[in-house]
C-alpha cells in the first residue's frame, strides 16, 4: 500500500515567519527544494532508453509519452522556483540559486525530506510521489530513504535570529509563507519590502546559467533588452547543451563490466 489516509498522525508544527529574516530564510530553503526536486525530473527523464537502444516503434512511442510527462513536471518545477525568486525580490532579498550537493538523504532540510538523483523506475516513482504529496496524507517513501536526523526544534516567534524549521511536506512550507505574505500585505498595502519582480519567461539550469538567472533577478539598470538576452542565453544553454549532454551521459558505462551501470549528470555545485 503506497499510502493511506491521515489517521492519528502527528500534526504539522506551525510555521513560524514573526519578521521579514524568517521569510528570507523560509523562501531560501524553498529555492533549494524546488532546484532539488527538479534535478531529481530531469535525472529521471535523461535515464530513459530511446530507440538507440534497440526499442521497437511501440516502446519508443510509450516512453517518449514518459518522458514528456516528466520533463513537463521539470518545467513545473523550474517556474516555482522562478516564483519563488519573484517573491524574493519583492522583499528586497537576491534570489539563491545555491543548494547542497546530492544526495542529501537526512538532514540538511527536515528529517523526513531526503533527495537523491534515481534512474526512471518504480522506486524513482514512488519517492516522486512522497515528495509531492498533498498535506494531511500519510505515504510511505522508496526504499532506502529512512530519516536518521532529529527533528528540528520549533522556532519561537520571540527569537532574533531565523534557523531551520520542521515541516513534512513542501506544501505546508509553502502555506505558512502564504499565510505571511497575506498579512504583509494587508498591513503593508500588499508590499512586504523593496524591490521588483519580473516574471521568469524561460528555464535555465547549471552553473552558467545560474549566473544568469542571478543577474536576470538581480538586475539594476538592464534594459529590457539586455534582460531577455540574459533569459534567452540561459534557454539556450538549457536546451541546446544541458539536456542533450545530461541524456548522452546515462549511455557511457561506468565501473566494471560486471557492475552493468551507466554514468549519469550530477548537478553538482562548487
Amino acid at each position: 500500500m503506497l499510502y493511506s489516509p491521515a489517521v492519528n498522525m502527528p500534526a504539522e508544527p506551525k510555521v513560524v515567519v514573526a519578521h521579514r529574516e524568517d521569510l528570507w530564510w523560509l523562501l531560501a530553503e524553498a529555492c533549494q527544494l524546488e532546484h532539488m526536486i527538479m534535478c531529481q525530473y530531469l535525472f529521471a527523464e535523461w535515464t530513459l532508453k530511446d530507440k538507440s537502444d534497440g526499442l521497437t516503434d511501440e516502446q519508443s512511442a510509450r516512453i517518449e509519452g514518459w518522458r514528456g510527462v516528466l520533463r513537463g513536471i521539470a518545467i513545473e518545477e523550474m517556474l516555482h522556483l522562478a516564483l519563488v525568486a519573484n517573491v524574493m525580490s519583492s522583499i528586497g532579498a537576491a534570489p539563491y540559486l545555491g543548494r547542497p550537493n546530492f544526495p542529501q538523504r537526512s538532514g540538511y532540510f527536515p528529517a523526513s525530506i531526503e533527495l537523491d538523483l534515481m534512474a526512471f523506475g518504480e522506486p524513482a516513482l514512488k519517492h516522486f510521489l512522497f515528495l509531492e504529496r498533498p498535506e494531511g496524507m500519510e505515504r510511505q517513501d522508496a526504499e532506502g530513504f529512512v530519516p536518521t536526523a532529529l527533528r528540528r526544534d520549533p522556532l519561537s516567534e520571540s527569537e532574533a535570529m531565523p534557523r531551520g524549521q520542521e515541516f513534512l511536506t513542501v506544501g505546508h512550507l509553502y502555506r505558512g509563507i502564504e499565510a505571511r505574505l497575506c498579512a504583509a500585505g494587508r498591513g503593508r498595502n500588499h508590499r512586504v519590502g523593496r524591490g521588483r519582480a519580473r516574471p521568469l519567461g524561460r528555464r535555465p539550469l547549471r552553473k552558467v546559467l545560474l549566473h544568469l538567472l542571478s543577474r536576470f533577478f538581480s538586475h539594476t539598470d538592464e534594459t529590457d533588452e539586455q534582460l531577455g538576452l540574459l533569459i534567452g542565453a540561459a534557454f539556450d544553454l538549457m536546451g541546446e547543451i544541458i539536456r542533450p549532454l545530461g541524456h548522452a551521459l546515462t549511455k557511457l558505462p561506468v565501473g566494471s563490466a560486471d557492475d552493468m551501470r551507466n554514468a549519469g549528470f550530477a548537478f553538482e555545485m562548487h
